[in-house]
C-alpha cells in the first residue's frame, strides 16, 4: 500500500471573504485623527481664555493708547492653531480616503452622495463646504455600518459650522475700533469655544465608531 506524505494532514485553509483581502481599518490614522481633533480643540480653549484679558487690552488701546502686550497672547494662540488645524485636515482626509475605499468592499451597494474627490476638496471648497463634509462622513459612516447603531451626525456638523462662523465674528470683532464691540470678543470666542469642545468630542465618537465597525467587518 502507497503512502502519501499529505495523509492525514489538516486541509488547507478556506480562503478569505473574495474582495477583503488586504483590506484594514484605518487604526493608525484614526487615533492621530482624534489627538490631532483634541489639541485643536484645547487651544481654542486656551484662546477663549486669552480672549478676556485681551478684550480688555484693546479696549484699552483704542480709548487710551496702552500697551498692546495681553493682546499679543491672544494673537500667538490663534495663529498657532492654524498649522495644528492643517496637519488635522490631511491626517482626517487620509482616514476618510481609506476608511471610504473599505467601504467598497465592506457595503458595496452603499451609494456615497460625493465622489471620492470630495473627502479632500470638501472641506475649502466655498459655499459646498457648508454641507459636502457632513454628506462625505455620512456615506462614510453608512458604508461602515454593520451593527444599525450609528452615532448621530448632527451635533458634530453644528458645532463645526457654529465655530467656524464664531471666527470670522472674532476676526470682525477684533478689526472693530469700537471699544464697546471689542469687549464682546469673550463672548464670541466662549461661544466658539463650546460648540469645538461638543463637535470634537462627537467627532472622537464617530472616528471611534466607524473605525471599529471597519475592525470587525474586514477582520483587521
Amino acid at each position: 500500500m502507497t503512502h502519501h506524505a499529505w495523509e492525514g494532514a489538516p486541509p488547507p485553509a478556506a480562503p478569505g471573504p473574495p474582495g477583503r483581502l488586504g483590506r484594514e481599518a484605518p487604526v493608525a490614522l484614526a487615533v492621530v485623527a482624534g489627538v490631532l481633533a483634541v489639541v485643536v480643540a484645547l487651544l481654542q480653549v486656551a484662546t477663549a481664555v486669552a480672549a478676556v484679558p485681551a478684550a480688555r487690552d484693546l479696549r484699552d488701546v483704542l480709548e487710551n493708547g496702552g500697551s498692546t502686550g495681553l493682546f499679543g497672547w491672544y494673537t500667538a494662540l490663534a495663529v498657532l492653531i492654524l498649522p495644528v488645524l492643517v496637519a488635522s485636515y490631511v491626517v482626517t482626509c487620509l482616514w476618510l480616503q481609506q476608511a471610504r475605499a473599505n467601504t467598497e468592499v465592506i457595503r458595496p451597494g452603499v451609494r456615497h452622495q460625493r465622489g471620492s474627490i470630495w473627502v479632500w476638496l470638501a472641506w475649502w471648497v466655498p459655499i459646498v463646504s457648508l454641507w459636502f463634509p457632513l454628506q462625505v462622513v455620512r456615506g462614510v459612516a453608512e458604508g461602515s455600518a454593520t451593527t444599525g447603531r450609528r452615532p448621530g451626525l448632527g451635533l458634530w456638523w453644528t458645532g463645526w459650522l457654529v465655530w467656524l462662523f464664531s471666527n470670522r465674528a472674532s476676526a470682525q470683532v477684533v478689526g472693530s475700533s469700537d471699544p464697546e464691540v471689542v469687549g464682546t470678543l469673550p463672548v464670541v470666542e466662549g461661544i466658539g469655544t463650546l460648540a469645538l469642545v461638543v463637535a470634537c468630542v462627537q467627532w472622537c465618537r464617530l472616528v471611534r465608531w466607524i473605525t471599529t465597525e471597519q475592525q470587525a467587518a474586514l477582520g483587521s
